[in-house]
Formats: C-alpha cells, structure tokens, sequence
C-alpha cells in the first residue's frame, strides 16, 4: 500500500489536553476520577461545580458545613461544592428549587462560573454575563476558538482553567489568579512559583509571535521538506520558495519562485496582472479574473510565514538561548497553529488528509525554534514534525528565513513579462 494511501485509514483526532490537567494537577487544583482524567469525556453540571470549587481552592471550606442551597436533586458527593458555588455567586440552578446535576455543562456555562469566580457580574457587561460569556471570555483571555471546537469536554475544561491562572481577579489586589489562589493558601509556594515563571514565559512567547502576524511586506526563502518510509517504500521530496510582496492598499506586487522535484514555477504580480511560468509554459491573466479562493492559494505561502501563538494549554516546553545577535525561542506544542502549519506542508506534498487525521500520525510535539533580532524582528523559523503511524515514520520539516519586511522590501521583475500569452485577450479573440 502506498504512503498517501495507507495514512487515509488513520482515525479522526482531538485536541490532546494533557498539558493543562497535569499543570493543575500539580498544583492540586484538578483531580480526575478514579479512571483518571477522562479528558475526553462531556462534563456533568455537578462534575463542573465540583472541578470549579476545587480549581479555586475551596475544598476545604466547603466542607465547614456553613454553606447550604436550596436544590433537592443534587447528590450527596456534589452537595458541599453546589452549595458553596451558589452562596458565593458562580452559579444558580435551572430552576429556584432544581439545578440538573446531571445534565451536560456546555462550555457558556463553564466559562460563566470561572467568570463570576473572577468577580464579573451582569454590571460587566451591556446584557447578561450569561448572554455575553463566550465573547466576553475570549476578551478576558480564558477561551478560545480552539477549545470552542468540537464538543465541550472535561479537557476543554481544564484549558480554560489553566487560561484562568494568569486572568486578573476583579476588585482585588493580586494581578493573577494564580497569585490569589497562593495567597489564599490554595497552592504551595514552590509550585505556584514555577507556573508563576512558566507563565510569564509563555506571555514573552506569546507577544514576540503576535508581532510577526501583522501584515506588512516581506522577502523570505522557504524550504519545506519530507523524509519517510513505509515498510520498504521511501518518500523524500522537497521543494524551497523564494517570495517576495509588497503590500499596498490598492496595488499588490509579488514574485514567487518554486523549485521542487516536479521543475519550477514562478508567479508575478504587477500592474494588476498575473504572470505565470510553469516550466517554460508563459501565461498572462488579470488578477481581478482569480477567485477568491486561487488568490488564497497563491498568498499561503506568505500567510504560513505569520504563524499566530500557540495557545499555552497546548505547550509542553518553551526555552530561550542567545546566538550571535540573535534570541533563539524554542517551543514544543501538541496541536494547535503549528499543527496546522505542518498540515499545509503536508498538503503541499499532496497528501490528502484532514487536519484531525494528520494530527494522528505526529508522533509527540512540534518543535519549533524562531530567532529575533535585536530589534525584535523574526530572522528565522524553523518547525519539524515527527510521523509515526503504523510501518510508516519519518520526519516532515519546515524554515523560513526573512530577508526583509516593510521597506526594506525590493522587487525585480523579468524582462521578458511582455512576451507572457495573454490569455484574456486569446479568450476574447476565440468568442468574437
């Protein structure tokens, strides 16, 4: 069976969130079940409470005896945790006397406790907390469309509360919740020391990749590259890039040689044209013909050298070296945008698989290693996967290196771009 063809039957994939539920289970704030985490399994609305009081550090006084609600279905093991969740405010029931212990918790209504539990109230938003939760969240900081994806499960849970930690509390004097949580005795010292320094870390990182998004012209080589084998069968192949754009707000000019095992192909923007070169074989169209979609296709490669952050609950390490002049970050992640980076590496190949099943076949995390200069801009990216599925492994790469951005940016366009068939004017030609 061929390489492609073998990699098709590999089942769909989740997001793994591991990372967040051993983070808090570390700091005592998460627990699981007597089978474990059960990451993948939907929330009860008596589980979320129970997971919300201990995540906040509660346990204890919960169990005091001081605390009551006025709900008669709730059971026994959930009674201490609903009723110190509703005298402080983070939740209610469905009804004054039912609060459906068993029903599934969504993820408005997670995030509505945590954000209660930071001290927002209905006075915080134009409406309801409840009604504006989600957004309000993400704006908060502690969801995002990644955990919104797909079903809300006891590990999408745990991101958000893992997201939480650096929230800050409202009215308080603490800049995280994590520093409260300590305060509070809820956490040991050393321990919230080390996530305390984790965080900030991975707020550095954060703030350094949200500053390559930004849209703005650019020049950069790009190599991306396949080595790996199925039982007997071996496949290598590799294929580098030179782009170049410059970005106005009416006018795009661009140049993009391709060279790989297949030839070379080099596309031109200008003067609201599109020149094509396709091993020898010269076309000229007008840029306003192409669909949306062909315009997208032919910009992926300038769009994957702005990879957005990797959320923090899906990174297992982030260090930081200095080389020459340069400041040399290295992260490892399970999932996420460098997933979908490698996918679109991937697909370039001609691999025909979605981003869930090419999740699959990564053995382990991505690594990625980015150098900025001493003026904050990126100098080089490199990311690389391991495959392992089955008889097949091997290793799926990507860099880029940037050569310039803004105006720093030069254009040298062909000589020969008025020799190029118009195929606009052959099109008019053959219907007149």
């Amino acid at each position: 069976m061929s390489f492609l063809a073998c990699i098709l039957l590999i089942p769909a994939s989740a997001v793994n969130y591991e990372i967040p539920a051993e983070q808090l289970n570390e700091l005592g704030l998460f627990r699981g079940t007597d089978a474990g985490f059960e990451l993948d399994r939907a929330p009860t609305r008596a589980e979320a409470v129970t997971m919300l009081v201990r995540f906040l550090g509660l346990e204890e006084e919960s169990k005091s005896g001081e605390y009551t609600h006025p709900f008669s279905d709730v059971p026994k093991w959930a009674d201490e945790a609903v009723a110190i969740a509703f005298e402080k405010g983070y939740t209610t029931g469905v009804t004054d006397t039912k609060f459906d212990p068993q029903g599934i918790c969504s993820a408005q209504m997670y995030v509505t406790f945590i954000l209660r539990a930071l001290g927002y109230s209905d006075d915080s938003v134009e409406s309801t907390l409840w009604a504006e939760a989600i957004e309000f969240g993400k704006n908060v900081g502690i969801i995002d469309d990644i955990i919104l994806s797909g079903t809300f499960l006891r590990g999408n849970m745990t991101a958000v509360s893992y997201l939480a930690l650096k929230a800050a509390p409202q009215d308080s004097e603490y800049d995280t919740l994590l520093e409260k949580l300590f305060a509070d005795g809820a956490v040991d010292e050393i321990t919230a020391q080390l996530v305390a320094i984790w965080l900030i870390r991975l707020e550095e990182y954060s703030n350094i990749m949200t500053g390559f998004t930004k849209d703005t012209s650019l020049a950069a080589s790009i190599t991306m590259s396949i080595n790996a084998t199925d039982g007997d069968d071996v496949v290598s192949s590799s294929t580098s890039i030179d782009v170049a754009a410059i970005f106005n707000e009416n006018d795009l000019n661009l140049t993009l040689v391709m060279a790989s095992d297949d030839g070379i192909d080099e596309t031109y923007i200008t003067n609201g044209n599109v020149y094509v070169n396709s091993n020898g074989e010269k076309i000229k169209v007008p840029l306003e013909t192409l669909s949306g979609t062909d315009m997208e296709n032919l910009l992926s490669f300038i769009q994957i050298t702005n990879i957005p952050p990797t959320p923090p609950y899906l990174i297992s390490n982030v260090g930081m070296n200095s080389q020459d002049d340069s400041v040399v970050y290295t992260i490892k992640a399970v999932g996420g945008p460098l997933a979908e980076l490698m996918h679109i590496v991937f697909t370039s190949f001609g691999g025909n698989l979605s981003l869930d099943d090419f999740s699959a076949m990564l053995d382990g995390s991505i690594v990625m290693a980015f150098s900025v200069d001493e003026d904050g801009l990126p100098t080089k990216i490199t990311v690389s996967a391991a495959l392992d599925y089955f008889n097949i492994s091997g290793t799926l790469s990507f860099e880029v290196e940037f050569i310039a951005f803004g105006a720093g940016v030069k254009i040298d366009f062909p000589d020969d771009l008025d020799t190029y068939i118009d195929m606009a004017a052959e099109m008019a030609e053959h219907t007149s």
